[in-house]
């Protein structure tokens, strides 16, 4: 089996403070099996009758923020080792945890497409449940993001395998930035403007959207959340409900929850929370992500939503389909960025 380097975050500091590594083949292999965000969990009853067991349903079923009802990163089950066999090691998301005495100290071993693909297989072993469960508890989140960073280069992959190029193409002409769209987005033609696009995705019973809009910057001042939250009123206002006179805007009881990340080496401010059709009767969840495009001194926003009226359907996995097209997003700056930094590197190498 062919040993290779993980380079996400959440591996990075596993392996920077937990001794991690992680496995692959490119064989061939039978499709993985499960929904997105479901893994077992194959644990014994010593394992599985402790605190570990607690700990673990903890740290895989923390609440998402910011959804109308509460719901867990995943959805797990646990299967005794005599069980795990035929489909079930087919899965996408598996778990093994084992406590023996020849383990010297507690770690995580990744293995991906194993027995199916995609596939990842989490192994966390060590020397007793005290131990494993205190390390669980230490790394709770590269636990999390560990299955997360899988899910997500899943969604990339299925993304770019059905990419709508042709609106890609538009959007890079008008916004200024590359991004994967699947096909399944149709553009709103009629809201359509030189600052704004609003794509749309439907299904049985729910909508996934996705609005994009930009105006000049003019300051640090336009990345706090009041700054962002007016302009976000201020677009989102041309999306029109079913009754007349009704709009879209975000929901005033629920005061948005803001924080600053990167991705992919961008600075974006993230922004979560509800949207309300004004004059109507449904809303539900919202992200966006705001950035500065300093080529054209441009705020640029990529806001996305979700309309899901079925209290009893599950809206993790929208949201998290749509939190995903961002790890898609490139701007040509960053690039010429990338390049320049690199060509400082080799100077200061050739200097030395």
């Amino acid at each position: 089996m062919k040993h290779i380097r993980i380079l996400s975050l959440a591996l990075l500091a596993i392996a920077a403070l937990a001794s991690c590594k992680s496995t692959s083949t490119n064989t061939k292999k039978q499709a993985s099996q499960g929904q997105p965000y479901e893994i077992i969990i194959v644990a014994g009853n010593d394992e599985w009758g402790s605190a570990l067991s607690d700990t673990l349903q903890s740290v895989l079923k923390e609440t998402i923020p910011v959804l109308n009802s509460p719901e867990p990163l995943y959805t797990t089950s646990r299967i005794h080792p005599n069980s795990y066999d035929g489909m079930l090691r087919l899965h996408r998301n598996i778990l093994l945890v084992e406590a023996n005495e020849k383990y010297e100290a507690s770690a995580i071993h990744a293995q991906y497409d194993v027995t199916a693909a995609p596939q990842i297989i989490v192994s966390l072993t060590g020397p007793d449940v005290k131990s494993m469960t205190q390390y669980v508890s230490d790394y709770r989140k590269e636990l999390q993001t560990i299955f997360e960073a899988a899910e997500r280069n899943r969604s990339l992959a299925l993304n770019r395998s059905t990419e709508n190029k042709a609106l890609g193409a538009k959007i890079f002409d008008k916004f200024g930035f590359n991004i994967v769209i699947p096909n399944t987005y149709l553009e709103a033609e009629a809201n359509a403007r030189e600052d704004f696009m609003w794509l749309r995705k439907h299904y049985n019973e729910a909508e996934q959207g996705i609005i994009i809009y930009k105006y000049p910057y003019t300051g640090n001042d336009d990345f706090t959340r009041d700054s962002l939250l007016n302009r976000r009123n201020e677009f989102v206002a041309r999306i029109e409900g079913s009754n007349a006179g009704s709009h879209m805007t975000t929901a005033p009881v629920f005061k948005p929850l803001l924080a600053y990340k990167r991705i992919h080496g961008r600075n974006w401010a993230e922004m979560r929370g509800f949207w309300d059709m004004e004059g109507d009767y449904y809303g539900g969840p919202f992200v966006s992500y705001s950035t500065l495009d300093r080529a054209t001194q441009q705020v640029i926003t990529i806001d996305m939503y979700i309309l899901s009226p079925n209290h009893g359907k599950m809206k993790r996995n929208y949201y998290r389909q749509l939190e995903h097209l961002m790890f898609s997003v490139s701007f040509p700056e960053d690039k010429a960025v990338k390049v320049e930094a690199k060509a400082d590197t080799t100077a200061v190498a050739a200097e030395q």
